[in-house]
């Protein structure tokens, strides 16, 4: 197994899986070019075919470490992948975009029907930096001073318009 250390991550399904599709965990992990390099010669070790690393129109690379809930073999369900804090201890709390994190991962070749290849399979995230995970929902906003759009008045308007 691996470790790719100090990653800033964001999209973390590591304590419930996400179910949109097929039910895995997964966790998105933001790389250096020089990490999508290792990763990928790591991956061809495995596979000549490697992974599939995301770059976006800015350059910038990021890679989607998952894990099934279903076992390939269809004989029951995968372990939720272990998660823990700073210290090693049981971290069950959920983890925000910008998070900075350590993942442990696994390269795993296959040969099926559909060809020839390697997967990764996520086995553990240590969270080094948390952002807390948190809805929004208005509470962040400043107070900018008074309230500019109930004092604007329309002399044009009529209800008859409607």
């Amino acid at each position: 197994m691996s470790i790719l250390k100090d990653v800033t991550v964001s999209w973390a399904n590591v304590q419930a899986p996400n179910t949109q599709f097929e039910a895995c965990w997964e966790i998105l992990a933001h790389i250096s070019k020089e990490q999508a390099d290792e990763l990928m010669a790591e991956a061809k070790k495995v596979s000549p075919k490697g992974i599939k690393i995301k770059k976006d129109d800015t350059g910038n690379f990021s890679y989607r470490f998952r894990r099934k809930v279903e076992r390939a073999d269809g004989n029951g369900e995968n372990s939720k992948p272990v998660v823990v804090d700073i210290n090693k201890q049981p971290f069950d709390g959920l983890i925000g975009n910008g998070s900075v994190c350590n993942i442990q991962y696994l390269f795993i070749g296959y040969d099926n029907k559909f060809g020839k290849g390697v997967t990764c399979d996520l086995k553990a995230v240590q969270v080094v930096e948390l952002v807390a995970y948190g809805v929004q929902d208005g509470d962040e906003f400043d107070a900018i001073g008074s309230n500019s759009i109930n004092k604007q008045e329309d002399s044009s308007f009529d209800d008859g318009d409607f």
